[in-house]
């Protein structure tokens, strides 16, 4: 009588585990259509937002560098020894 007795709670057992594993089988679906439909695009958005502002904040920086660089060449040619160089010689 135990063997069949083990038997029956094996059966039981095996029942309840494959019941458990379509479970996590259908969890694991909604999982991954929740992900590729609310959570990534989310993510994406986000990131996308981010790293606008970096271009932006990087294109400024650019532009500021720019104009710097203009002003300090615009600085050098306008030295009286730079002008006077470029007439033909130093007064």
């Amino acid at each position: 009588m135990k063997g069949k007795n083990d038997a029956g709670n094996m059966e039981i057992k095996l029942k309840a585990v494959e019941m458990e594993i379509d479970s996590l089988n259908i969890l694991y679906d909604i999982v991954t259509i929740y992900l590729g439909e609310k959570s990534v695009p989310m993510f994406k958005q986000k990131k996308l937002t981010i790293y606008a502002k970096i271009i932006q904040q990087f294109n400024v920086m650019q532009i500021n560098n720019a104009h710097q660089v203009a002003s300090f060449w615009s600085q050098i040619i306008a030295n009286p020894n730079i002008k006077a160089a470029d007439d033909g010689g130093v007064e």
